[in-house]
């Protein structure tokens, strides 16, 4: 039996970016004396070989999961036949029901082998409590299930912004692309009568995120979500809530009350030391512009965008934001933009910085990206903001704050960056207006770190 008082803390995230998240808090439990392990979810090998390289500097072991599931073996079957047993075997055989039963069990097989290896790291380590960055269909599902089956408190602290719209997108475009949506014949009644959850019911009626075969092999191990159509719909015990406007999407989306927390995020902590140090609203000078380049989503989105390439874009942007008089460019590439955007850039001489974007971010005056996340944390900092919609996915979840603008096309994108940037009385107006609403979108106070690791320490002590 776990000790949970005295165990280890299990960060668990997927990727370089959220990383980036965990970090930030788990260098700061490092410095209260806790036993910290990191877990990477994700799948590449480099990705990982850097992230470990980085915690290691400040005292972390951090573990590769896809590691730990080659060197586990395959667990008996009957070793992953969760209660209820009836239920849960009926839901094996359903698999042979499916169109393709070959492939139905070889992902049950793949999914029992994760969940197993999830286990025991879990008891190996000796896991107190799992810290993840989502605990709904985006998370290593197999991990928070094999948490919660051995009495592991899960606390969920949000790394992006994406909202039930996302995956509509995402339905939308592989309806586009010919792909069916909603089962049917047998297998929608398999999927109606055992995972029921997972049919969609207001947009896209009856529509599934994953295929038939994926949602029953995960539902016969016991993996399975409150509610697979929102990013947080899992069964975590404390969701640690950024933002004032974070708090009323969660309400909306029914997530339980006793499990929201508003704790702030570790990201705003990164802004409030940053400001420390910032001149704060704009001086005499030049403008300072902070562009936040996203990768290329034309692939993803083909014939949406009104440039040829992704490249065609990139130069023709650039060109632009390079002829503003008075403008202090500053340029911040994400981490997935490929070396091939960055030779670009070099070759136009554009500078690109490889400090953090949210320690760019509070020493500048204006912000433009493509919907990042990282929106939120310019509006708390009272900083306008200019987002290109580059692959017209309309998104509204930022249309509510008076500092954020627009822009469907690049005619509109250039006009709006003009005014902001030539014009010091529609900046100082915007500004403003943002300014008086930033705490909405996060709280500088310093302390958000802290409040996520008191309700790590409180769940731990099972309080």
């Amino acid at each position: 039996m776990i000790n949970l008082a005295e165990g280890t803390e299990v960060y668990l995230f997927s990727s370089v970016a959220s990383y980036g998240l965990h970090r930030l808090m788990m260098k700061q439990a490092m410095k209260g004396g806790n036993k910290i392990v990191g877990v990477y979810a994700g799948e590449q090998s480099s990705d990982y070989l850097k992230i470990k390289a980085d915690a290691t500097a400040y005292g972390v072991r951090v573990l590769f999961f896809e590691e730990e599931v080659q060197n586990t073996r395959y667990p008996r079957f009957w070793e992953y036949l969760p209660k209820p047993y009836i239920l849960n075997f009926l839901r094996v055989l359903s698999l042979f029901a499916c169109r393709n039963p070959v492939r139905s069990l070889s992902l049950r097989k793949m999914f029992a082998q994760r969940k197993h290896a999830a286990r025991e790291l879990l008891v190996t380590e000796g896991a107190s409590v799992l810290v993840c960055s989502e605990d709904g269909v985006s998370g290593d599902l197999a991990t928070l299930s094999a948490a919660k089956e051995l009495g592991i408190p899960i606390v969920d602290v949000p790394y992006g912004n994406a909202t039930e719209y996302d995956f509509d997108v995402a339905l939308k475009q592989r309806i586009e692309a010919g792909q069916s949506v909603v089962p049917s014949g047998r297998e929608f009644w398999l999927i109606k009568f055992f995972a029921k959850k997972w049919l969609k019911t207001n947009t896209f009626p009856n529509a599934l995120l994953l295929n038939p075969e994926h949602v029953l092999a995960l539902e016969s191990l016991g993996i399975t979500l409150q509610n697979p159509w929102i990013v947080h719909g899992g069964h975590s015990d404390v969701l640690c809530v950024e933002n004032d406007i974070a708090f009323h999407q969660y309400q909306r989306e029914g997530i339980q009350q006793k499990k929201l927390v508003k704790t702030g995020t570790p990201y705003c902590d990164v802004l409030s030391r940053a400001r420390l140090d910032s001149s704060g609203v704009r001086q005499d000078g030049p403008t300072k512009l902070l562009i936040s380049w996203p990768p290329s989503y034309h692939d993803t989105f083909p014939g949406i965008n009104e440039f040829e390439t992704y490249l065609d874009m990139t130069r023709e942007i650039f060109n632009f934001l390079r002829s503003l008089p008075g403008v202090a460019l500053t340029v911040s590439l994400h981490p997935a933009c490929s070396n091939e955007v960055a030779d670009l850039l070099s070759e136009m001489g554009v500078n690109v910085s490889g400090e953090y974007i949210l320690e760019l971010m509070a020493h500048h005056d204006v912000f433009s990206t493509y919907f990042s996340s990282t929106i939120r944390w310019a509006l708390a900092c009272g900083i306008p903001v200019v987002n290109y919609d580059a692959y017209q996915l309309k998104i509204d979840t930022y249309n509510s704050a008076s500092g954020f603008c627009n822009a469907d096309n690049f005619r509109d994108y250039c006009r709006i960056l003009e005014e902001l940037t030539q014009n010091y009385d529609v900046y100082s107006k915007l500004s403003k207006a943002q300014a008086k609403e930033a705490a909405l979108w996060g709280v500088l106070d310093g302390n958000n770190t802290a409040r996520v690791l008191f309700e790590v320490g409180r769940v731990k002590q099972g309080i």
